[in-house]
């Protein structure tokens, strides 16, 4: 069998971005294989990001603010924006949106696979993050996404209140109202080492019942790890997939319109053929490494 053109590891948000932007030009140069040891996709987490009106039909929001406020113990701003909105997308309706598109492509291969070895593809990118100890800082959250039994009231998005020190950093409070009686509320810690999720656990609940009382019951919850700060410099660098801003700029990072693949700055020609639609170039500076 001929060698894979591209050779993706890891079918999580960064993969599934790249493979779905390759896979809207009909004809490729090879191969693409997408290995990921994973066959079920859930809906795990709620991606949130800034975007302007021109932006929705891409980034597909399903809901949008323009207020959002941050505060402390004591005090709490609100602030409207008028070019940029807050936006929400779960990622049940990512993955459906990304795996139609990739399933349709005849040159796109799925593996349901661990890869421990080198790929032997032309060029081989690795979304698989980085190992936690690699970080000065690590974001810890978790979130419960709830139902009230009434119209919960909150209009704005809170992206960190009651913000205050603790031992090993800061912690805060997020929140989104997601329709009329659906609310997710995370508790976010940066700190030198990772939170126990238990410990953020119990401060959404806390705030859950100290709101709604009992008038509330949890539907689904989200928690992860998200390494920032890198100590060395690696020759890796996985995306942080939890994060709602990284999230954006994967979605326009793998859409920029280069005729070429590229690594460190300098684009490498590997179409082929001048019959071949330009594909998607990556850069290590959008946090992308591509090894070629």
């Amino acid at each position: 069998m001929d060698t894979p053109w591209v050779h993706i590891v890891g079918g999580g948000l960064a993969g599934l971005s790249l493979a779905r932007e390759i896979a809207r030009f009909p004809h490729l140069p090879g191969r693409v294989v997408i290995s990921e040891s994973r066959k079920d996709y859930t809906n795990d987490r709620t991606f949130s990001f800034w975007l302007r009106k021109d932006q929705q039909a891409f980034l597909k929001p399903q809901s949008t603010h323009r207020a959002w406020s941050i505060g402390d113990a004591n005090s709490q701003r609100v602030m409207v924006g008028d070019t940029y909105h807050y936006g929400t997308r779960s990622a049940e309706s990512f993955y459906t949106d990304a795996m139609q598109i990739i399933a349709a492509h005849p040159q796109i291969e799925w593996r349901h696979e661990s890869v421990d070895f080198a790929p032997t593809a032309q060029c081989v990118f690795d979304s698989r993050p980085p190992n936690l100890k690699s970080f000065e800082v690590t974001q810890s959250f978790h979130g419960i996404v709830a139902k009230t039994r009434h119209p919960h009231g909150i209009e704005h998005v809170s992206l960190m209140d009651d913000l205050k020190v603790t031992d090993n950093g800061i912690r805060f409070r997020y929140l989104i109202p997601l329709s009329d009686d659906h609310v997710l509320v995370e508790h976010t810690d940066f700190t030198s080492k990772a939170t126990e999720f238990a410990v953020l656990r119990d401060a959404n609940e806390a705030w859950l019942t100290q709101t709604f009382a009992t008038q509330w019951e949890c539907t689904r919850t989200e928690q992860a790890h998200i390494p920032m700060g890198v100590r060395p410099i690696q020759e890796h660098f996985g995306f942080r997939s939890e994060h709602g801003a990284q999230w954006r700029a994967m979605q326009q990072g793998t859409v920029t319109s280069e005729p070429n693949i590229g690594r460190n700055g300098q684009p490498l020609n590997l179409l082929g053929s001048a019959n071949v639609t330009p594909i998607a170039r990556l850069r290590v500076n959008a946090g992308w490494i591509v090894c070629c």
